[in-house]
């Protein structure tokens, strides 16, 4: 659970770097509409926590769930490059659609956001069960959940998209976190 903690906050944070670079490769800019891709994130990941925190007392099988959430983070990357082939096709034959396809770029992060804030309330639940200690198995968590942004920000904006680019890092995300969801599996 912790190491998927850490994948799942390097590939959320990649996730946000991918669409804000593939808005500003389809369509030329960015700088007005980071703000709206950036916050519906953060609605996403609201969402998605306040969605687990009122479920949580009445999971049976948490471990079953975590899993599940892990396959929704394996198969999101894949369903990016899709979309982003699509609009840039209808960009091409027909741009007035194309424009208005820009909304879709905002409604990408709130998936992203919710599975992520889904994600991490279950981590702690299942992780608490073998710690008596809150604060210190929490704050560990978060702790594993920013590093894991700090490398996927890294990665994604230095090395990943500018050199084998967007559609192949968004196999390689999937790869990791199918990799982390066979540690998962018993």
């Amino acid at each position: 659970v912790i190491v998927s903690i850490g994948a799942t906050g390097m590939s959320e944070i990649c996730f946000q770097i991918i669409v804000i670079l593939a808005f500003q490769f389809l369509y030329g800019y960015m700088y007005y509409k980071i703000g709206l891709i950036l916050t519906s994130f953060m609605i996403g990941l609201v969402a998605g926590s306040f969605c687990i925190n009122r479920m949580l007392g009445s999971i049976k099988n948490e471990k079953a769930l975590y899993i599940k959430t892990q396959i929704a983070i394996c198969l999101y990357p894949l369903i990016l490059p899709i979309i982003f082939m699509s609009i840039a096709k209808i960009n091409l034959v027909r741009p007035d659609i194309g424009n208005s396809l820009q909304a879709s770029f905002a409604f990408l992060p709130v998936i992203a956001g919710f599975i992520g804030g889904f994600q991490f309330p279950l981590a702690n639940k299942i992780c608490l069960k073998d710690s008596k200690d809150i604060g210190r198995t929490t704050g560990f968590l978060y702790g594993i959940d920013l590093l894991g942004s700090c490398i996927g920000g890294l990665l994604a904006g230095l090395v990943l998209i500018p050199i084998i680019g967007i559609i192949q890092t968004c196999v390689l995300l999937s790869i990791l976190n199918a990799l982390v969801l066979i540690l998962l599996i018993p």
